[in-house]
């Protein structure tokens, strides 16, 4: 990777990246999808970039993997998550869609039998009756069914939950049931549930948001220990200050590997580093364990 100020971290040469997307480990590579802005340093436009590796240190040229092109994501394509069967990297993720300013988001599912070409299939999950437009960032798994867990902004309440999907064919999602609920966040963001060390764990982001104006105050990633449904309860992820949207996957080793997106600067820090053209990295790989302590903590074993 050529222009840039990082040495391992995951960067780009122009624009602005965030949310890591679509962690797998996919026919001998490891697949890194984010957030990106190619054309400026704000976050205006969001396609899915793509780069991929066979250590988790040397990593490819990004390029970008989904285009905002159809009905159901022309406005973006925001946050998702990845499913691999050893044939075919399943895609699933946010369409973005504003009319007169409304979001009306579609969960959207995209495939490759290569891992460089994406065929498009549309919407698996449209917009629930219960939920606003902040409803977004699905985490696909396929185990004895597919699960989608996602985060939603209940309109009844005006403040956030974790909602879980499940579908026989991947193609076509229910709803199963509430995983969690905030009584005092207005959005839950980038939710994972997956068992570690015999733990249920979640992670999630919680977001403060002004409802009248719609605009984001503050967000921080947490997580949970096998009691998840009290979202405020959730615990820090990392103590930092940029740190945010973590998301988990399973290597060919077995390892639970994480990334995030870092950082969230200030707005004097953002127009400072943007002179260069390009904002915003991606944290190293870390190997998540459950640690025994007075109680279970999610740590990392450095960095993978």
């Amino acid at each position: 990777m050529k222009n840039r100020k990082q040495a391992y971290h995951i960067e780009t040469e122009k624009g602005l990246i965030n949310d890591p997307n679509g962690l797998s480990y996919f026919k001998g590579k490891y697949y890194v999808f984010f957030q990106w802005n190619p054309n400026a340093t704000d976050h205006s436009y969001k396609v899915w970039g793509k780069t991929t590796s066979q250590d988790l240190i040397h990593w490819s040229e990004p390029v970008i993997a989904l285009q905002a092109s159809e009905s159901y994501d022309k406005d973006g394509t925001y946050s998702g998550s990845a499913v691999s069967d050893g044939e075919t990297l399943s895609l699933y993720y946010t369409g973005n869609v504003k009319v007169n300013g409304v979001r009306y988001p579609e969960q959207c599912l995209a495939q490759s039998e290569d891992g460089i070409h994406f065929k498009k299939y549309g919407s698996v999950l449209s917009l629930p009756d219960d939920y606003t437009g902040h409803f977004r960032d699905p985490k696909v798994t396929k185990e004895d069914v597919w699960k989608m867990i996602i985060g939603g902004q209940n309109k009844k309440t005006g403040r956030g939950d974790i909602i879980q999907y499940t579908s026989i064919d991947g193609t076509s999602f229910k709803f199963n049931k509430i995983i969690g609920i905030s009584k005092q966040y207005e959005m839950i963001e980038c939710p994972d549930l997956f068992t570690l060390d015999a733990h249920e764990v979640l992670i999630y982001g919680l977001q403060s948001r002004n409802n009248d104006t719609d605009e984001c105050l503050d967000a921080h990633a947490v997580y949970l220990i096998d009691t998840l449904s009290d979202l405020d309860k959730g615990l820090h992820m990392d103590e930092g200050y940029d740190f945010y949207a973590p998301q988990t996957f399973v290597d060919d080793q077995g390892r639970r590997i994480m990334l995030a997106w870092m950082s969230r600067f200030s707005d004097a820090q953002e127009v400072e580093f943007a002179k260069d053209g390009h904002i915003h990295c991606l944290t190293m790989p870390r190997e998540l364990f459950v640690k025994k302590r007075k109680t279970d903590t999610v740590t990392c074993k450095g960095d993978v």
